[in-house]
């Protein structure tokens, strides 16, 4: 079996099917592998694939039609009349490039002689398709007699409706080598039926003797199916590299289900670079008053920014009107999402946006933008976020100068005074100003953002690629670099390290490295420890394959860019069933067991049933959730009040109680007891008393970076700290620059304090700290353990304060492997049944 990097020129391995007679084409011997399917490409003809390893496939220029080559062989083995075993009576799945399922098997529906074999492709849509078929005889000196007969057939998603057929009939050649070329274009209205989800192209194989009406098996040796599949439209159009600028973006929701992202911060289709830092948050009763920057490396010159080439931030969405049916949506993290308006009615989303866009009827037009969850983002005629709607219609609220630049985002609640104000030096953000008076500065070096200067005055760096827009660095105010992103020509991440001292980059062989293997193909990624792992990408963008010498696993999906399938890399298949609103309404286990979901008009889950057929039913009035029942643990009662706030809870007859303030947050609990606790808040939502129902107080104070610095417990006005050892027990915080915590004081003044190492890991804590004394002194102060780290990050070692080490192993899962307790290199297991006691771990295959 090729490893990865033995891949050029096909497809890496596939997972081992249940018959292993059938071989890949171009293989000498007998392998498990069941089909070669080769990685996709564009254009018309396929080229050789160039060096390096790893490269499958060159693609020229794409034409606007997608070409997925097909290679199988099937092998006959066995040699008894009536019995044809290509593989067990129900098919074998392999390797499903996006909605495309190759099946190699024994069909029982249809038969016209009794036994056949048949290879078979699932499409997700409408296709055309060319193939070469051949048939190779057993017997080079005795051809025989007869026909041999094949017919190309589609299926309903049960598998047995026909649609349309073709036959085609031969006799053999001297050669004994039947060969037919289909080139046919399959029309698309042959499987445009009722709510048919996938196609089913079938190639069945018979052969006879005579009239053709009585088999004599073991005749043929191979079948050898070759072609190309070619859709214009099947398989869906490229996701554009916009929309999956970033992970996850307002209000559509995630993408990460359909493209990896490496560390969560590069896109291994794509190679974009993603950052996101959060400035300042305020609760307010329509939500989070927040600030977020993000940063993408393929944005810096798609749209204008009020941060920099690249950055954006949360409130500065907005709609483009590129024609008259087309709006685009700038997300809160910066992606670009398609719609396109038919002239009335709602705009229909492009595939994998999840969420609705509507106009009111006449000028001046506001448009509406609501995401799954009920969220409503509303813009004005120029396309300008002008207020964000929680699912209550508790909203947020912004203002723009008369350079149409934001100014002001405000709570809307009735009193509230919590604000963010923005502050400008050209079109430049320079400050950011929230109602308590706290600010944040930014500051800007040849047009690119370069320091953030937050609450507290500590400085944030950004450092670009040369005299690019590209960030390279990403550094903290304690000198740590805490990214640092290296491109190649096309802008796209090839090598990323994290968490090292500033000016001291590791070398290359720590970072994780990224290789494309040809556009938005093969995608290889090395981490740290030289593991190797394969991403394969569809010329659609989704991410179909995934493989390491771990293994690999697969997915499928519909036209929206949902899962239809996935199989792990113990040949465990789930299927799936979505909504047009990527909401899962059915899930089928590898075992068979299914679990349905339904659904309100407002996506609300009203029902789900597993597969005992136990069914928990809700039930909804507008937004808020009223009951939850089931007839295992009974009903659960919600009582709200007019702010859509939760008031009451009856839940199986057991009733709490609940109080707000005029932000939102729960200022009182009552429980079926009648005990009352009580929490009061300070200007900035922060919590600052909870009072038990016993009486007694917790008091919390924070710095302006909103670290808990000072926590007094059972607080009284009449008297000091340690007041009869029982009230005003204070615990105090110390943190530094880039936010850690480095000490903590407990209310009779022992002092526990932590050191980091220069990746930002916890290196050392030393309780009981006594500054001018050594380690472990009179066996009570200065208790010191220490923390090693492999090159991947992963906790390795750690040593106690009496020396004593333990080391902990790890496998290329990252799971725990084998720990060694009293550690000592160089010496065996178990030596003076003293040091290096092992604990070995294992794993089952799920």
């Amino acid at each position: 079996m090729p490893s990865i990097g033995e891949t050029a020129g096909k497809a890496a391995a596939f997972p081992p099917s249940a018959a292993s007679h059938l071989r890949e084409v171009g293989e000498d011997t007998v392998s498990p592998i069941a089909l070669a399917v080769l990685p996709p490409w564009w254009g018309a003809t396929p080229a050789p694939a160039p060096a390096p390893a790893g490269t499958l496939l060159a693609r020229p220029p794409f034409d606007g039609t997608y070409y997925y080559p097909i290679a199988v062989e099937v092998l006959v083995t066995r040699e008894l009349p009536n019995e044809v075993d290509y593989l067990t009576d129900e098919s074998a799945i392999l390797g499903p490039p996006d909605g495309v399922g190759l099946y190699a098997g024994r069909e029982v529906d249809g038969v016209r002689f009794g036994n056949h074999a048949d290879i078979t492709l699932d499409f997700g849509m409408s296709f055309e398709a060319g193939w070469t078929i051949q048939v190779r005889h057993r017997n080079p000196n005795a051809p025989g007699v007869g026909v041999f007969d094949g017919r190309q057939t589609a299926y309903s998603t049960d598998g047995h409706v026909w649609y349309g057929v073709t036959a085609w009939t031969g006799d053999w050649g001297p050669t004994n080598v039947y060969t037919w070329t289909w080139d046919q274009p399959v029309p698309t209205d042959n499987y445009e039926v009722g709510a048919a989800r996938f196609i089913r192209l079938g190639f069945g194989f018979w052969h006879g003797v005579g009239s053709g009406l009585d088999m004599v098996e073991g005749l043929i040796d191979s079948v050898r199916l070759s072609g190309t599949i070619a859709s214009g439209s099947g398989f869906g159009a490229p996701i554009p590299d916009a929309q999956t600028l970033a992970p996850c973006d307002c209000p559509v929701g995630c993408n990460t289900h359909y493209q990896n992202w490496l560390n969560g911060a590069i896109n291994t289709r794509t190679g974009n670079y993603y950052h996101s830092d959060q400035d300042i948050s305020i609760p307010t009763l329509a939500g989070p008053l927040y600030f977020e920057r993000s940063y993408n490396a393929q944005a810096t010159d798609l749209y204008p920014s009020p941060l920099s080439p690249g950055w954006t931030h949360n409130y500065d969405m907005n709609l483009t009107f590129s024609d008259a049916d087309t709006v685009v949506s700038k997300g809160c993290h910066g992606s670009l999402f398609r719609f396109t308006g038919n002239g009335s009615g709602p705009y229909a989303p492009a595939p994998g946006v999840w969420a609705t866009l509507t106009r009111t009827q006449s000028a001046p037009y506001v448009y509406h933008l609501k995401g799954v969850d009920q969220s409503i983002y509303v813009f004005d005629s120029a396309g300008r976020l002008t207020e964000v709607r929680d699912p209550q219609d508790h909203r947020i609220t912004l203002t723009y100068d008369g350079d149409e630049r934001l100014i002001q985002v405000a709570d809307a609640a009735p009193g509230s005074d919590r604000s963010l104000t923005l502050g400008y030096t050209d079109e430049r953000v320079t400050s950011l100003t929230d109602h308590t008076g706290r600010s944040v500065h930014f500051g800007y070096t040849a047009g690119n953002l370069t320091t953030v200067t937050d609450t507290l005055d500590h400085v944030w760096t950004y450092v670009y690629s040369g005299t690019t827009p590209l960030l390279q660095e990403a550094r903290d105010p304690e000198g740590r670099v805490v990214e640092r992103t290296e491109y190649d020509g096309q802008g796209r991440a090839v090598r990323q390290w994290r968490d090292f001292p500033l000016g001291q980059t590791p070398p290359e062989s720590q970072a994780v490295r990224i290789q494309y293997e040809g556009l938005y193909d093969t995608v290889v990624i090395t981490d740290e420890l030289g593991h190797v792992t394969l991403d394969w990408y569809t010329p659609r963008g989704t991410l179909v394959w995934q493989g390491s010498s771990a293994g690999a696993s697969y997915r499928a999906y519909d036209a929206n860019l949902n899962w239809t399938s996935t199989t792990d890399a113990n040949g465990h298949a789930t299927r799936y069933v979505f909504d047009g609103m990527a909401q899962p309404e059915q899930v089928t286990d590898a075992l068979g067991n299914v679990t349905r979901m339904e659904y309100d008009g407002l996506n609300h889950l009203v029902s789900i049933t597993n597969a005992l057929t136990h069914t928990t039913r809700y039930v909804y009035e507008g937004n808020l959730l009223i009951t939850t029942a089931d007839a295992l643990s009974g009903t659960v009662i919600n009582t709200y009040d007019e702010r859509g706030l939760l008031v009451r809870t009856v839940d199986h007859g057991v009733t709490t109680t609940y109080g707000y303030n005029g932000f939102g947050q729960r200022t009182v609990i009552t429980d079926a007891a009648g005990l009352v606790t009580r929490y009061g808040y300070d200007d900035a939502g922060r919590l600052i008393t909870a009072t038990a129902a016993n009486g007694l107080v917790t008091v919390n104070e924070y710095d302006d970076g909103d670290n808990l610095i000072r926590v007094t417990r059972n607080y009284t006005a009449a008297g000091g700290q340690n007041y009869l050892d029982v009230y005003n027990l204070v615990t105090e915080y110390e943190y530094d620059a880039a936010g850690r915590r480095a000490a903590t004081t407990d209310t009779v003044g022992a002092v526990s304090r932590s050191e980091y190492d220069a990746g930002g890991r916890l290196a050392r804590a030393a309780q009981n700290y006594l500054p001018g004394h050594p380690q472990n002194y009179q066996d009570t102060y200065n208790l010191v353990t220490e923390y090693g780290y492999d090159v991947a990050g992963r906790q390795a070692w750690v040593t106690d304060t009496l020396g004593h080490v333990t080391y902990t192993e790890y496998d290329e899962l990252d799971r725990v492997k084998r720990t060694w307790q009293n550690y000592l290199p160089g010496y065996s297991q178990n030596w003076q049944d003293t040091y290096n006691l092992v604990t070995a771990y294992g794993y089952d295959a799920v």
